[in-house]
């Protein structure tokens, strides 16, 4: 089963606006092995490649989102 681009965005939205309210820093398109010093002075970092959800999977997302920040 394929999700519709509409629900997908609104997903990615959401899942965004969750991580933004929790305080999360999002930088795109980063080069860490030509700027390394942009890792410094953060708690965690998180690479993230992509992703396939199946099966509602997105609410244990939130779930390990709530529970790392704290």
């Amino acid at each position: 089963m394929e999700a519709n681009q509409k629900s997908l965005n609104a997903y990615i939205h959401e899942l965004e606006r969750d991580c933004k309210e929790q305080g999360v820093i999002f930088r795109y398109g980063v080069d860490v092995t030509r700027t390394p010093g942009a890792l410094e002075g953060y708690d965690r970092i998180v690479v993230a490649t992509g992703a396939s959800y199946r099966y509602g999977i997105g609410i244990l997302v939130r779930l390990f989102l709530a529970l790392a920040v704290g």
